[in-house]
């Protein structure tokens, strides 16, 4: 199963590795059904085996940013591991989607006790934030600029 391939598990026993699998949810999704939105619970995460999703996040004045998550192991819907575990972006599938639901009582379950592998699983989820946050900088920094270039005056 996908999540034994997943950057977010990398270094995680089998043995829980084996655990999770086992309490995941195979997912599917058609062409532009949403996933979920924006203000909804967040009851676990999803890892992409196949097809593309677009993550939007809106913004105060309604535009917003969009991740395209299209590569197999990608997670999507991290705020299940945030409190309140709300999702503060919409997921929509834009092609044929087949996704795996890891529910959050299970990586709650993970995490809860002091071990190995909840520090590797936490370590891991770290870097994938850290990631996913860098590149929404470069984006709203790309449209940052892109709107103010528009007030810029021009002496040439």
């Amino acid at each position: 199963m996908i999540v034994k391939e997943t950057d977010l598990f990398k270094g995680v026993s089998v043995e829980n590795l084996e655990k999770i699998a086992s309490q995941c949810e195979e997912m599917r999704f058609k062409p532009q059904e949403l996933i979920f939105k924006s203000g909804d619970k967040a009851e676990g995460i999803y890892i992409l085996e196949e097809g593309q999703v677009d993550v939007f996040v809106t913004g105060p004045t309604g535009g917003g940013i969009h991740f395209v998550i299209s590569k197999p192991g990608e997670i999507f819907g991290f705020m299940a591991l945030t409190e309140p575990p709300i999702h503060v972006a919409s997921a929509t599938a834009t092609s044929e989607v087949k996704a795996v639901k890891v529910p959050l009582e299970v990586l709650e379950k993970l995490i809860s006790h002091p071990s190995p592998d909840a520090l590797i699983f936490l370590k891991n989820l770290v870097a994938l934030l850290a990631q996913r946050l860098r590149l929404a900088y470069g984006l709203v920094a790309e449209e940052v600029s892109r709107e103010t270039a528009a007030y810029v005056p021009s002496y040439g």
